[in-house]
């Protein structure tokens, strides 16, 4: 990717649930309640994977704090799942923060290429403003921008399953089969992350050049 120097605390980080929607109060509008089920994060520093099991939520939170960390569609979703807290918020510098009570703590800086795409491609500030400019569910989401259609459409590259049937693979033990589709996740979006770097854009699933900049 020509990574600078000062780019190599970058963490490439994704995560999956123990939890569906529909086996909760509140669904995706209670992405807390879906629970950490297990973690893969690639470190550019060490230029190695780690895993984290169901019981090493606070391993994983630890392992990512202070640092810079590459997502995709996180911002929204993973970080309330992975600190069990559902008004986790990103603020304008892209600092991921949480409430102690009293105020917010800073707890990571996050690169949310989902966002960094919606904004693009639909001309908008933030992901909030083109769903509700061009509505959410058939506008903005529309199959068109997800991981799996990014991926395929600029690097011919695939994830390797459905992110629903993860906590199943998780609740029946197979651990080896959950890892291995969590750490497919990681590799492609590091891909994704590293092509956009490179090339400053990337394709939709209709072939649709997106331009992005990972500088500010």
């Amino acid at each position: 990717m020509g990574l600078k120097e000062n780019d190599m605390g970058i963490l490439i980080f994704d995560l999956e649930t123990l939890k569906l929607p529909e086996e909760i109060d509140g669904g995706w509008d209670h992405p807390a309640g879906l629970q950490f089920g297990v973690a893969t994060i690639y470190s550019y520093e060490k230029d190695q994977y780690f895993f984290f099991a169901p019981h090493q939520q606070q391993d994983c939170i630890n392992f990512l704090e202070k640092q810079t960390v590459v997502t995709f569609n996180e911002n929204r979703f993973d970080y309330c799942v992975l600190l069990s807290d559902d008004n986790v918020f990103v603020d304008n510098q892209g600092i991921v923060c949480m409430s102690d009570g009293v105020g917010s703590v800073p707890l990571l800086k996050s690169i949310d290429l989902f966002e960094l795409v919606v904004c693009s491609k639909f001309g908008t500030v933030t992901v909030e403003e083109a769903f509700a400019k061009y509505g959410k569910i058939g506008g903005v989401l529309d199959g068109t921008i997800n991981l799996n259609a990014i991926c395929e459409a600029t690097l011919a590259k695939t994830k390797s399953g459905r992110g629903q049937d993860a906590p199943l693979l998780i609740r029946e033990g197979r651990w080896q089969d959950i890892f291995a589709y969590n750490l497919q996740d990681v590799r492609v979006l590091r891909k994704l992350f590293e092509y956009v770097g490179n090339m400053g854009y990337c394709f939709d699933k209709k072939k649709r050049k997106i331009e992005i900049s990972l500088r500010k």
